[in-house]
């Protein structure tokens, strides 16, 4: 064996004893009783249908409040306010001012024990999506769980949210979420996530014209920023194209959101 080949075989045991070595992190919500914390949300989202096209934005501030912590899980309430729209008159989105709910989330993100306590100035049809428990909790925290095992970088972990329309029957999207690594912003240890869901489901609407069904071909992207240190998400950045089949026609639906902890 030549001193070559005895260099680059060294090289590749180092890499690989390194590799194999690469430290795993614990990631965990941490919650304090009365800690509050306030979000900045914008979305801007399209739609296109039988020719025609709607574009629409929002913002709103939603505030987590942490009434209670005991036996591992916060009690927290959840408010939105400050909501502001725009669009044509069509098509702007239905206000969520005044929207405040309420739950159970344990570290991991994983919500429990839901319920609404007032639905502001949510109408009549947008209620019955507000009061599915099952959809609302099946999202995780700030649509985040986190790995039940520490981590390393490019480790993956996988979840099934509940897809929900009003009345009829739900669906089930996978998520796939990936540690990407850290960044540090303004000295804080910020750890990458992000999370990925792609695929068709079906819905079925019940109307009063009777039942809907419909295909959806989606695809559903997110990054997370987490600070390790303080247990809380700073920032989130989301995309969501779908193309939704009603049997009727095909609708395009586009949308982008950022999340910001003020």
């Amino acid at each position: 064996m030549n001193r070559t080949t005895t260099t680059s075989l060294g090289v590749i045991a180092i890499a690989a004893i390194a590799l194999s070595a690469a430290p795993k992190e614990k990631l965990e919500f941490k919650f304090a009783e009365g800690q509050e914390l306030t979000y900045s949300t914008k979305i801007d989202a399209g739609m296109e249908f039988m020719g025609q096209e709607m574009d629409t934005s929002s913002d709103y501030d939603e505030t987590f409040k942490v009434l209670q912590v005991k036996d591992g899980k916060a009690r927290v309430s959840d408010t939105i306010s400050n909501f502001k729209a725009s669009g044509s008159e069509d098509s702007i989105p239905n206000s969520m001012e005044g929207l405040s709910t309420e739950y159970s989330v344990d570290s991991k993100g994983k919500m429990s024990d839901y319920k609404v306590n007032d639905f502001g100035e949510i109408n009549e049809m947008a209620k019955s999506q507000i009061e599915n428990s099952t959809m609302q909790l099946a999202s995780g925290f700030m649509g985040l769980f986190l790995p039940e095992e520490p981590v390393a970088e490019g480790d993956t972990w996988k979840r099934t949210r509940q897809m929900s329309a009003s009345g009829g029957k739900d669906s089930e999207l996978e998520y796939t979420y990936t540690f990407k690594g850290f960044e540090t912003v303004k000295g804080n240890r910020l750890a990458v996530i992000e999370s990925r869901a792609e695929d068709v489901y079906m819905l079925e609407i019940e109307s009063p014209s009777g039942t809907i069904d419909l295909e959806i071909d989606t695809k559903q992207t997110s990054k997370f920023y987490f600070d390790v240190r303080r247990g809380v998400v700073t920032k989130v950045v989301s995309t969501n194209d779908s193309l939704v089949d009603s049997g009727m026609g095909e609708m395009v639906q586009t949308s982008e959101t950022t999340t910001v902890l003020k």
